[in-house]
C-alpha cells in the first residue's frame, strides 16, 4: 500500500493547487496523507474503525481528517481538487464501482481529478473501460514489483500482481 500511495502522490501532485482539497477514499492507514504536500487539506474515509484509529494516531492534525465511514453512504460534498481511490473499488461489484466514481466526482473543482488504483484484473479492466468513456484519461502507470531481477513486462503473478494507476480529468 506504501508503493501505491507514493505512486498515486507523485501522478497527482503537479495537478494541484498550492492549498490542495484531497479526498481519500478507503484510506485504510493514511499513507498517502503522509506522501502529499503540507499544505494540504485532506480528509481520509474507510470502513475500518480500526484502520482510521491507527491512521488519526499517526497522521492526524488540524487539516488532516480520518471517518469511519463505508463508501456508498458517504456524501462527498464539497470541491475537491483529488478524490484518490486505492484499491477500493475492487470491493464492489463492477457496476458499483461505476456509479460510486461518477457519485464521487461530482464533488471535484473544475479541474480537480479522480486518481484510481487497482489490480490488473478483468473487473478492474472493465471498469476503466466504463470509466474511459466518460472521463478524460489524464496520467497513468502500469507498475509490479519485481523480484529477483527487473524485467519490462507485466506477468500475471498472485504474489505481485500488476496495477494500473490512473488519473481521470471530467469531460470539458
Amino acid at each position: 500500500m506504501d508503493q501505491t500511495a507514493a505512486t498515486v502522490a507523485n501522478l497527482i501532485r503537479y495537478r494541484l493547487p498550492e492549498y490542495p482539497k484531497v479526498l481519500d477514499v478507503g484510506c485504510a492507514g493514511g499513507t498517502l496523507a503522509g506522501e502529499l504536500p503540507p499544505s494540504v487539506h485532506y480528509l481520509g474515509i474507510d470502513a475500518s474503525e480500526s484502520a482510521i484509529e491507527a491512521a488519526q494516531s499517526v497522521w492526524g492534525g488540524d487539516d488532516i481528517l480520518f471517518a469511519a465511514r463505508d463508501i456508498r453512504e458517504f456524501d462527498p460534498v464539497g470541491d475537491w481538487d483529488a478524490i484518490v481511490f486505492s484499491e477500493i473499488l475492487a470491493y464492489l461489484t463492477a457496476h458499483e464501482a461505476i456509479a460510486e466514481v461518477r457519485r464521487y466526482a461530482r464533488a471535484l473543482s473544475p479541474e480537480g481529478v479522480v486518481a484510481i488504483s487497482m489490480m490488473n484484473d478483468g473487473k478492474s479492466r472493465a471498469i476503466w473501460r466504463a470509466l474511459r468513456q466518460e472521463f478524460r484519461w489524464i496520467d497513468g502507470i502500469l507498475w509490479q514489483q519485481k523480484e529477483p531481477w527487473p524485467s519490462y513486462r507485466i506477468s500475471v503473478s498472485r504474489r505481485h500482481p500488476g496495477y494500473l494507476v490512473g488519473v481521470l480529468g471530467l469531460q470539458h
